[in-house]
């Protein structure tokens, strides 16, 4: 049965007191409005009623789980744990446990401020975690920088500076901590017997190191790397080495600014001969250095650079597919795309200024990247063929681009989206339970009110069955992509019948918009088919049904 006897004196062993100003029993005892106010109104002493309550010692994981939702709103959360961090933080009275970082307790009597950073940088082993503690000690006024305490810290990195066997990135983050420390407390200054240039020339890779730099709001490493390397002789080789992970225009500034364009130049040249290795830089020049002389100077033509962005998104595209470094590909592809086809439209502001055969090889190279988004072409397709109607694309562009799905409207999806959940969520429900009262009154055979709810939930089913089809589907018409050079989806045409001589309009949409009484057509119907990608002015003939239709285009405007 799954039933076990327990003895008397075994269940109470079992049973965990609980103190009165536990927090559980404060939530069984007091009401919600009771224990909001308190919570709201005394943080730090919610804190040490939480944290108290489960043997003092307790992360932020457990405080939410007590307090939301139970006591506070999920939206009031963020600024109450926001608030409550920087309590943890100032006050004394609160520690973190020694043995488990992400814990904090309650002390039983007030430390001071040297201590609570003394164990905080004891319970700590993540050393960028260190340095961001003994940083907000040197930034605390009131804690004492003469202090055994502070002395105890601090050996903890000249200790990695005493012998340099091979420099890493912790011995380049602890110099320039020792460093920063020096300069802001001259007695603590340490006669490191390595210099910056020494430790620097033992890196195997700097880009790798400045990257492994890591900042909080207490310290700069980075920025502080950079200032010594700014001492080095070689100073301007040595920033251009490292641009490409610190995409900062301040470095190419200081190397204009101190006779370095011809450096500056051979760099631009090399980012754009190596863009496979320089892809994030490349892009930084492009967006950010087209005014200044040495980029202009550099000898990369702008269509030389235009080319290049396209091989990076076709080479993220390939790499993409081949699952290398997908999330850092997808920013970037993303990026030279914005670059290309974005608001400055420089790709198509670039071909159309410099003629059809430009235009012919620039659209021929964004033809070829097959992940390009469809309506990235079809955008510059229907531009192209406003600025030359009678332009020839290569034989598989000489029609719009068919969609793989089924183009619809946006008002038009959002509409099938909530019909299909009517009937999921409401429909279908209220018909189960007319089938159930029907079969309540037993006989099915002769039961009219059971027969005919079954045949209500077939239809039902079949509907929604199809829906869900077509919804999956769909694919939403971008109307920015709209165009009057061709007669395609979100166009309206007037025709003249040269057999009878009369105009007829239709609007070409697609089959959930489709409407032949109000002249609106499925662009998948056998007419709408046929007048797919006419041109102005152009005569055509076709049949349906074994008429035959003879038209010829008057005007093609964008429907309303």
């Amino acid at each position: 049965s799954g039933i076990h006897e327990m003895s008397l004196k075994m269940a109470v062993s079992a049973l965990t007191p609980l103190k009165n100003d536990h927090i559980w029993v404060l939530k069984a005892t007091k009401t919600r409005e009771e224990l909001s106010k308190m919570v709201k109104e005394n943080k730090a002493e919610t804190l040490k009623t939480i944290i108290r309550s489960f043997g003092n010692s307790c992360d932020f994981k457990r405080i939410k789980a007590e307090l939301v939702p139970a006591i506070l709103e999920t939206r009031e959360w963020t600024s109450w744990n926001n608030a409550a961090k920087k309590i943890l933080d100032s006050d004394s009275t609160f520690g973190v446990n020694p043995n488990d970082i992400t814990q904090y307790i309650v002390r039983d009597h007030e430390v001071s401020s040297e201590e609570k950073f003394n164990n905080e940088f004891k319970a700590q082993k993540e050393f960028f975690a260190r340095v961001d503690i003994i940083m907000k000690f040197v930034k605390d006024d009131e804690a004492d920088k003469d202090s055994d305490l502070f002395s105890d810290m601090y050996q903890y990195f000249t200790g990695f500076l005493k012998t340099v066997t091979h420099a890493t990135t912790q011995v380049v983050a602890a110099y320039l901590t020792v460093q920063k420390i020096g300069s802001l407390i001259p007695a603590r200054a340490y006669p490191c017997k390595y210099t910056f240039a020494q430790i620097y020339g033992d890196l195997e890779n700097p880009r790798a190191t400045y990257d492994e730099l890591k900042d909080t709001k207490n310290t700069s490493l980075k920025a502080d790397f950079l200032t010594n390397v700014k001492l080095l002789p070689d100073w301007q080789d040595q920033y251009l080495k490292l641009f490409p992970i610190v995409l900062k225009k301040e470095m190419l500034d200081e190397v204009a600014a101190n006779g370095g364009a011809d450096k500056l130049k051979a760099f631009v040249a090399s980012c754009f001969e190596n863009f496979k290795d320089y892809r994030l830089a490349l892009l930084f020049l492009f967006a950010n250095c087209q005014q200044e002389a040495w980029y202009k100077d550099s000898g990369v033509s702008y269509e030389k650079q235009l080319i290049a962005l396209l091989n990076i998104i076709e080479l993220c595209f390939r790499e993409i597919a081949n699952h290398v470094n997908t999330t850092e590909n997808k920013k970037i592809e993303k990026q030279a795309e914005d670059l290309l086809f974005g608001k400055s439209e420089a790709l198509s502001t670039y071909m159309f200024q410099n003629g059809e055969e430009t235009v012919t090889k620039m659209y021929t190279l964004v033809d070829d990247i097959q992940s390009l988004p469809p309506k990235i072409k079809s955008k510059l397709r229907n531009s192209i063929l406003e600025k030359y109607p009678d332009y020839k694309f290569r034989t598989t562009e000489e029609k719009a681009a068919a969609p793989k799905g089924m183009l619809v409207t946006l008002a038009k999806l959002e509409e099938k989206k909530a019909l299909a959940e009517q009937i999921q969520k409401v429909d279908i429900p209220a018909n189960a339970k007319e089938i159930g009262e029907a079969r309540a009154q037993g006989d099915l055979k002769e039961n009219a009110e059971y027969k005919a709810a079954k045949e209500h939930q077939h239809y039902l089913n079949v509907t929604l069955a199809k829906l869900q089809e077509e919804l999956n589907r769909a694919v939403v018409f971008d109307p920015t992509t709209a165009s009057t050079a061709i007669v395609s989806f979100g166009t309206k045409v007037t025709l003249l019948n040269k057999d009878t001589n009369q105009n007829e309009v239709y609007t070409i949409m697609g089959p959930w918009e489709s409407d032949p009484d109000k002249g609106i057509i499925s662009y998948m119907s056998p007419r709408g088919n046929a007048l797919l990608n006419r041109k102005s002015e152009e005569e055509f003939s076709f049949k349906i049904n074994e008429t035959l239709y003879n038209y010829k285009v008057v005007q093609i405007e964008i429907a309303k």
